[in-house]
């Protein structure tokens, strides 16, 4: 072959699996959505994964024991609902009548610390605050609100715990020899960080929430409830989330209280988020992911800029699979026959 022909032949292929490449990042762009939504059912059998079997061990039936692990769930969320929802809906509402009153009570305070257009810059703040909760309840809507999209992570989720070990054992059936244990080991690493990672982040929510809601009723802050489920709610986005959360406090504490009290609000989420710093997370999530401050903080930036607040809940999980695969990257492409 001439070495003109084999450069047309070998330019060609490569334009080929070019336009293919970016045929695949055009087609996984559309179907992020669907993508996510399939990500967050693995993150929910990762997690349940390990109790089913468990309870499997113990001599109860696969199907049977996630049935029971479901319904626990499903009676565990609606005591919590019928528990929280009234008060909360109340707050919710007295809040919003208050508003107006509520910002033109913060106005005089930037008026003397700024000297500036207090009212334009209380707005945007007041704008950015309403935007952030707006954007984590408009995720928690796309991922679990909508009936389809609930019904499609449960089922999924259903069938591939109960179905866990014939669809391991269909994927083995598809591996060369020598790849088996190296997937297996990745698969199992992977679902591992994946459900510790979820399990770790429900608990650091459900912690926190508690604690901003006990701060806050000592220090008799109105709308401690609504603040507290902020509180919870927003610890799913890690760093960003905490300080929006402490900052809406602060603004409704001297609001609706005064300056002393918006300071021993200010002082008591310092000092929650030194204990969530530097004892819950690494206590919690340490173990769980094993990335660093810096990596969550671009894994999270990387993705809010592409999939907005839904991008950033999922971000920490992805970076954690993707350090798990490139650990594990050696034995894939060198394992032994």
């Amino acid at each position: 072959m001439s070495p003109s022909k084999q450069l047309v032949e070998l330019s060609t292929w490569s334009i080929v699996k070019v336009f293919g490449l970016l045929f695949l990042v055009l087609l996984l762009w559309k179907i992020l959505d669907i993508i996510a939504l399939l990500f967050v059912t693995v993150i929910l059998v990762a997690a349940l994964s390990p109790i089913a079997g468990w309870m499997a061990r113990n001599q109860i039936p696969r199907t049977l024991a996630v049935l029971l692990i479901y319904v626990v769930l499903f009676f565990l969320f609606a005591f919590l609902v019928t528990l929280l929802l009234p008060p909360l809906i109340e707050q919710i509402k007295a809040l919003a009548s208050t508003f107006p009153a509520l910002v033109g009570s913060i106005s005089p305070l930037y008026e003397f610390v700024l000297e500036t257009n207090a009212q334009e810059l209380l707005q945007s703040l007041s704008s950015g605050l309403s935007s952030f909760t707006q954007g984590v309840f408009s995720a928690a809507a796309q991922l679990f609100g909508g009936a389809i999209s609930t019904l499609t992570v449960f089922v999924l989720s259903f069938y591939m715990l109960v179905e866990e070990k014939k669809t391991r054992d269909s994927l083995i059936l598809l591996l060369p020899s020598d790849k088996v244990k190296p997937v297996v080991r990745l698969l199992d690493r992977i679902g591992d960080t994946l459900g510790r990672w979820l399990r770790g982040q429900m608990s650091l929510s459900v912690i926190m929430g508690i604690l901003t809601f006990i701060g806050l009723a000592i220090l008799n802050v109105q709308y401690a409830l609504t603040l507290a489920v902020l509180a919870g709610i927003a610890e799913i986005v890690p760093v960003v989330g905490p300080v929006v959360a402490g900052g809406a406090a602060v603004l409704v504490a001297y609001a609706s209280g005064s300056w002393q009290l918006a300071v021993a609000v200010l002082i008591f989420f310092i000092v929650l988020q030194q204990l969530e710093g530097h004892l819950l997370v690494p206590k919690v999530m340490e173990s769980a992911v094993g990335l660093s401050p810096i990596l969550v903080i671009i894994a999270l930036a990387i993705g809010a800029k592409l999939a907005g607040v839904v991008g950033a809940v999922l971000a920490v999980p992805l970076a954690a699979t993707l350090a798990v695969l490139l650990r594990e990257w050696p034995r894939l492409t060198h394992s032994s026959p």
